[in-house]
């Protein structure tokens, strides 16, 4: 996944997914050891990556966020919590909306998609 995100991403994150036993660091580590260098950052708090990559992104981006897809939690090992990381972009935009940001940050495909529910 970080040589792809390397190979065809301007700029990417790494962050937990479902670490489940392991430390996330550890996890984050062995990433980056296949990756030469290209501009990423490192944010084990996936709630805060996705926020990060978000707020960074400019008209004509394309944020993907990749790892979870339809999972609506997060495995932390003994720990299994609520998290569907459509609800988190959803909270940020949302936030957005609240602020008078999303009108010039959000494109019209992502407020159609907000009023279809599928965000």
């Amino acid at each position: 996944m970080g040589q792809m995100a390397e190979r065809y991403a301007d700029r990417f994150w790494l962050t937990s997914d479902n670490p489940r036993s392991e430390p996330p660091m550890q996890i984050i580590k062995e990433i980056e050891r296949g990756i030469s260098g290209k501009s990423y950052r490192v944010e084990p708090d996936r709630r805060l990556a996705i926020e990060q990559a978000l707020s960074q992104a400019v008209r004509g981006d394309v944020v993907l966020i990749a790892g979870k897809g339809h999972e609506q939690t997060q495995d932390l090992g003994k720990l299994v919590i609520p998290f569907d990381d459509r609800e988190v972009v959803g909270q940020v935009l949302s936030k957005w909306t609240a602020r008078g940001k999303a009108a010039e940050a959000v494109p019209p495909a992502v407020e159609e998609l907000q009023h279809a529910g599928s965000l």
